[in-house]
Formats: C-alpha cells, structure tokens, sequence
C-alpha cells in the first residue's frame, strides 16, 4: 500500500505549487541574473589582467634590449680603459728611457764644454749632440702631452664605466620588480579565470535547473534536503519531471544503481506497476525506485553510491514495462527530485536536450 500511495501522489502536482510557481520563476531570474553579471564583471577582470600582463611583457623586452645593451657598452668601455692603461705604462717606459738619453747627453756636453781648444770635428760632434737631445727633448714633451691625455681618457673611461654600472644595476631591479608584478598578475589571472568558470558552471546549472522548473511547474523553494543524488539508471531514452519525482524511459537491459549510500528499508512489488526499492540514506531521507525492473539488493543490506542494485527488464509491448520511477522523500513526504539531482545530471540532462514525455 505504501509504494501505491506513493505512486498515487506523484500523478498530481499541488495547487500550491502552481500558486507560488510564478515568484519562485522570478526569484530564479535574479539570481541567474546576478550570476551573469558577476561573469561579465569576472570576464573585464580578466581582459583588464591580460592587458596588464601584455603592458608588463611588452616592458620587460624594452628593459632587456637596455639591459643588453648597457652590457655590451661596459665590455666596450672596460677593452678601451684596459688599451688605454697599456698605452699609458708603455709611454712612461719609452719617458723613462728618453729621461735616461737626456741625461747621458747632457753629461757628455758638459764635458765637451769645458775644454776651450776644440777642434772641428768635435764641434761638429757637439752640434750633432744637441740636434739630438733637442729631438729627445721634444720627443719627451710629446709623450709627457699624451701621457696627459691618456691619464684624462682613462679617468673618463671610468667615469662612464661606473655610470653604465649604476645604470645596469638599476636596471636589473627594475627587470626583477616587473618580472614579480608579472607573476603577481599571472596569479591574479588564473584565480580570475578560476573564478569565471566556477561562475560558469553555476550559471548553466542554474539556467538548466530553471528550465526544467518553467517545463515542469516545480515550486520554486529551497529544497529540505542536503544531499544530491546521482541518476539510479545510465542510458536513457528520454525522461519526464513534470511531477515530483522523475519516470525515466528506457529500453533493453540496464544496470539499476544506488543514486546514494544508505541502507535498503524496503524491497517487494507492486501489482502491474513493477518493483520497488526504498533505500534510507539517514537524516530522515529516503529513495523510492519503483517500475519494470528486478531487484538484486536484500532488505536492511548496506549499499554505496554507484553499487549495482538491480537490473531493467526489457519491454514487452506494455508501456509500463520499460519506464522506472525515482523520488526523494524527506520525513516521508516528496521532495522536488530533479531539484536535489547532481550536477553531473544537470549536465546531461542539458546536453541531451530531452523531448518531455
């Protein structure tokens, strides 16, 4: 009598229902809705993101060509300061040396000069003398100029040297603080993108769950039940939810599961309306299956979520022979079943975009 009354109920969709249905239709509109909104504001987020991310990228390839640069000038800088410093050390030897000749010639004029008999030759000897030290004497004074200028370009060498440093120096902090803006904005962009598809996927559930509400007249209210259950058979042709629960239709042989962990409270038939299975699933909610199908379950067995349960029987010309009844029940009283279905359901059940009964 109990699976009977159960089957009775679920042929009729209460006044209340159809009553209540318009503002619980529009209550559902808001929220899709807002869910909208906050993908259109998540999807700015994330162009905003990105364009910050290409400003970034688009920084670091200027900032790295200056890098680059600034390197090769230094190497530049550090060969000339290096020629400049050999050039240096060989003009103070080649000084040292026309020092040394300056001061051999200088001692043999004094000591030509002070004999007062000197023939010709010896003048001749003496005017040749000091033709060369004149010649060295210039010579020095060229190299004392260049030493000056050379002292002048390595010192600027340097200075620019120790310029392109801080300037290379600065860059690399640069470089390391957009290089962590970038991973910064990557992390702000994946947890955005993360949020948008969570967004996503709540939207289409909502939106499919709306839909199902406006084709079957399902009041509109906060379903009593917290859990969410899964589809009891797999392949299916087509399903109605226009009621309470959800008559699936079917054809050939089909695995019957559990749609949640419980215990079976109950397993027997009824009439020409098939077999029926109520399994609790504790705090005060219960399954029934109920339709062409044969049990493989005992009374009080312990069954999981996914566990075979029983098995379809295929049609044989009856109309009632290849469909199969699933309702949730909290406190012995029907719940809006396809309200409390999993998403993966959900998911399916809008992909299938299935004709109603």
């Amino acid at each position: 009598m109990l699976a009977l009354t159960l089957f009775v109920l679920t042929t009729n969709i209460s006044a209340n229902v159809r009553r209540y249905e318009g503002k619980g239709l529009s209550r559902n509109i808001k929220k899709i809705n807002n869910v909208k909104n906050k993908i259109a504001v998540q999807k700015k987020s994330i162009t905003s993101i990105s364009f910050k991310i290409s400003q970034l990228e688009n920084d670091l390839g200027q900032e790295n060509k200056r890098f680059i640069k600034i390197i090769k000038i230094k190497k530049y800088l550090d060969t000339k300061i290096d020629s400049a410093e050999k050039a240096l050390l060989q003009n103070k030897k080649e000084l040292q040396e026309a020092l040394v000749y300056i001061e051999k010639m200088a001692r043999r004029k004094m000591l030509h000069g002070i004999d007062d008999n000197v023939d010709v030759p010896t003048l001749l000897i003496k005017n040749l003398m000091q033709k060369r030290l004149l010649l060295k004497m210039q010579e020095l004074k060229k190299n004392t100029a260049e030493n000056l200028m050379l002292y002048k370009k390595i010192n600027n060498l340097k200075s620019r040297f120790l310029d392109y440093k801080n300037v290379e120096q600065n860059l690399y902090s640069l470089l390391s603080d957009l290089e962590n803006k970038k991973k910064d904005m990557a992390a702000k962009y994946l947890f955005a993108k993360k949020r948008q598809d969570d967004l996503e996927v709540q939207y289409k559930q909502m939106n499919t769950l709306h839909k199902l509400k406006i084709a079957g007249g399902v009041k509109t209210v906060a379903p009593k039940v917290r859990m969410r259950f899964d589809s009891p058979i797999k392949n299916f042709k087509s399903i109605d939810y226009k009621l309470k629960g959800i008559t699936y239709k079917f054809s050939g042989k089909n695995q019957v599961v559990a749609t949640g962990g419980g215990k079976i409270a109950y397993t027997g038939s009824l009439s020409t309306y098939g077999n029926v299975i109520m399994i609790d699933h504790g705090n005060d909610t219960r399954t029934v299956l109920l339709g062409a199908f044969n049990a493989t379950v005992k009374k009080n067995q312990l069954v999981k979520l996914g566990e075979v349960i029983g098995t379809t029987r295929p049609g044989r010309g009856l109309d009632t022979d290849n469909k199969l009844y699933f309702e949730i029940r909290k406190k012995n009283k029907a719940q809006n079943t396809v309200q409390l279905m999993s998403s993966n359901f959900l998911a399916k059940l809008d992909a299938k975009t299935t004709k109603q009964l």
